[in-house]
This record gives C-alpha cells, structure tokens and sequence, in this order.
C-alpha cells in the first residue's frame, strides 16, 4: 500500500546570494540585448545600404540601424528599471 508523503517541517534554504545572482544575471542579460540591439540594427542598415549600392558615397540606413538600435536598447534600459505600477485605488 501507498503511504501519504509529509510535506517537509520547514521550507528549503536558500542561499541568501542566489538573489543577488540572479539580480546580475538579468541586468547582464540586459546588456547583451542593448548591444545586441545596436548590433542586428546596424547590421541591417548596412546591408540595406550595399542592396541599394550607396554603402561606399553614404551608408545612411546603416546611421538610421544603428540609432534605431541605440533608441531600442534604451527604451529596454528605462523599461526593466521603471517602478512597478501602483495597485488599482479603489474608492467606496
């Protein structure tokens, strides 16, 4: 026959580090995406430019990627540190 299993007495402990942890690797993965961002941008400005041949006279979709990139990275900047929103207000 199967026996009931008891649920532990206490909760698991966790390393008072693992926090920290995990807060680094979140704001680390944040800067891959800012670079990231700037990056892929760039990169399909550049090649838009060599598609339209104007890479070499003036690589102007490669400026654009690249500050369209740099605006992406920092509207995810501002995003992950914005307050959380306040509860609903209820009023009677």
């Amino acid at each position: 026959t199967l026996e009931p299993v008891e649920p532990p007495s206490e909760p698991p402990r966790r390393d008072p580090r693992s926090a920290e942890r995990a807060r680094w690797l979140e704001l680390s993965s944040l800067g891959v995406e800012f670079a990231m961002g700037i990056v892929l941008f760039g990169a399909g400005g550049w090649w838009l430019d060599g598609r339209l041949g104007i890479r070499e006279s003036f690589p102007a979709f490669l400026i654009v990627g690249v500050l369209l990139g740099f605006a992406y990275g920092t509207w995810r900047v501002l995003r992950a540190f914005r307050p959380p929103p306040a509860p609903p207000h209820d009023e009677p």
